[in-house]
């Protein structure tokens, strides 16, 4: 009864293995589309904003998060803030 047994198991194995394969990933990343315009050290872009008014308001430079397809726009109500 031995090979039957090991039969099973390794049938079950590859079965799960396959499973894991058909699994897809988390969608846990949330993408913003505006950014603060790398104004650190390295340079890099930090996209943590939902409108271009919303990063205005919390950033001197903004830029359109460039792994957005199609670029974000800046809407025609946008203005500049005006800091006193």
């Amino acid at each position: 009864m031995r090979p039957p047994a090991r039969l099973i198991v390794c049938s079950g194995a590859i079965f799960m293995a396959g499973l894991a394969g058909l699994t897809t990933p988390s969608r846990a990343y949330i993408d913003h589309p505006w950014c603060t315009g790398g104004g650190g050290w390295a340079g890099a872009l930090t996209c943590s904003f939902d409108s271009y008014e919303q990063c205005k308001a919390n950033a001197r430079s903004c830029v359109a998060n460039p792994a957005m397809t199609p670029l974000p726009r800046v809407g025609a109500a946008a203005r500049p803030v005006v800091r006193r």
